[in-house]
């Protein structure tokens, strides 16, 4: 359920490389040198707010994320893991997620894989991802299709769109429910990141979700508009 924001971010790590043996070592152009990059991020949220959904106040979190360009196919893979505690609603929660991306110049392409785990009496959830995003003078825009493999929810679908300036980011994100066949939220976020050194940055944010008519088949609760804040600390390295 994750994120953000957020999101919210998907991935894992490939590695590709080959050995040769003999008596002469052939002679060989070395090959591209990957890039690489790591994250780690903690946070604290005023709500648990999921697709527009309220599941509960007073949230903190931790994130692990990882990113590698694949030298040999161009792939951007990516990994990571999210762990929440929810005061108010009185759960736990793990997301564990990876993502492969390719730019195909028109725009980029995206397959991932959530894998929800939850410490209480819920049961475990996977979802496979389908996105395409674009840079649109500065705006970013991007789709993603949600596909639960293990329940029957008829996915999920939502659009999203952003712009930065300078340290300030703002962003709309809108769901679709195609089981319910309707829109389900709007929800807006803005934030600031504030550089405390040259790896860590603090985020402090606030968002608003409009609840739609389809969320209240969803989730079988009375629609109601929520806002909330919070703020997450990232380090990378």
């Amino acid at each position: 359920m994750s994120k953000t924001t957020t999101t919210s971010l998907l991935g894992g790590v490939l590695l590709a490389g080959s050995v040769l043996a003999g008596e002469v070592a052939p002679i060989t152009t070395p090959a591209p040198e990957s890039k690489f990059s790591s994250d780690i991020a903690v946070g604290y949220h005023s709500q648990y707010n999921w697709r527009g959904f309220d599941l509960g106040n007073d949230m903190v979190d931790a994130t692990v994320n990882t990113a590698f360009t694949c030298p040999y196919t161009g792939l951007d893979i990516s990994a990571g893991a999210w762990y929440a505690s929810v005061k108010d609603g009185g759960f736990d929660e793990l997301d564990l997620y990876t993502a492969a991306s390719k730019d195909l110049g028109f725009a980029t392409a995206s397959v991932g894989y959530i894998f929800y785990h939850f410490f209480d009496s819920a049961d475990d959830a996977q979802e496979v991802t389908f996105g395409l995003s674009k840079e649109f003078y500065g705006v970013e825009t991007g789709v993603t299709y949600f596909w639960d493999v293990e329940t029957d929810n008829g996915g999920y679908l939502e659009g999203s769109i952003s712009k930065s300036f300078g340290p300030v980011s703002t962003g709309v994100a809108v769901g679709y429910s195609l089981e319910e066949d309707g829109f389900t939220h709007v929800t807006s976020k803005v934030s600031y990141d504030y550089a405390l050194t040259d790896t860590a940055t603090l985020s402090p944010y606030v968002a608003y979700a409009v609840e739609l008519d389809e969320l209240e088949g969803v989730y079988g609760t009375d629609e109601e508009n929520e806002f909330f804040a919070g703020a997450v600390l990232t380090v990378t390295f």
